[in-house]
């Protein structure tokens, strides 16, 4: 990898991208960023970040993100943040998240956090 050069490991493949600077220590400031990238990813990161299941509705992973989330704080105060960045639905499904479209919402690109 060469400067401003990043892995991105998905479905058992290695994909090379470029990492803006701003986002390579971001995760240490409690914030994930993204630049057009598929709700499936922002999701799955999420996922891990918070430990705590979130599972998507299919017809979601390819919509794309652009933007900073704040995951700081507990999971109570970052469900409805994250409705209102991401333009979904959260609800509990037993032990997990799931993130459904919100009727008549539209994603917001924008930073929270």
């Amino acid at each position: 990898l060469r400067p401003g050069e990043g892995l991105v490991a998905r479905e058992g493949r290695l994909t090379r991208r470029s990492v803006p600077a701003a986002e390579v220590d971001a995760w240490r400031e409690g914030r994930l960023v993204y630049e057009d990238e598929r709700y499936a990813v922002v999701i799955e990161d999420l996922a891990r970040v918070i430990g705590h299941p979130v599972r998507l509705a299919p017809e979601l992973a390819e919509r794309r993100f652009t933007g900073s989330i704040g995951v700081q704080g507990s999971r109570d105060a970052l469900r409805p943040r994250l409705e209102a960045l991401l333009g979904v639905s959260i609800r509990s499904e037993g032990d997990a998240w799931r993130v459904a479209a919100a009727i008549g919402n539209q994603a917001i690109v924008t930073t929270l956090g």
